[in-house]
């Protein structure tokens, strides 16, 4: 089994981009960043997003799933549910 990583940072600009920036780098599967503090985080439709300190859970776990799974349209909220 691969080792997992969790990368804890204080401040971050976006936990996404921090993990996108990973993930090209080849992070493994499982590798998570959490963040105490975000002030440059993306909402949908690229809507900015600050966190209130310390009322929110700020994380991001990198996923690769199998494109079957990558197209499925419940990934998201199954995710949701699972945190």
């Amino acid at each position: 089994m691969p080792e997992l990583y969790l990368i804890r940072k204080d401040k971050t600009g976006s936990t996404n981009d921090d993990l996108l920036a990973l993930a090209m780098d080849g992070a493994v599967e499982g590798t998570a960043v959490t963040a105490g503090h975000q002030v440059g985080g993306k909402g949908r439709r690229g809507r900015t997003w600050v966190d209130d300190v310390g009322q929110n859970m700020l994380l991001s776990v990198l996923l690769r799933p199998s494109s079957a799974f990558a197209d499925n349209n419940l990934l998201a909220p199954m995710v949701a549910l699972s945190a």
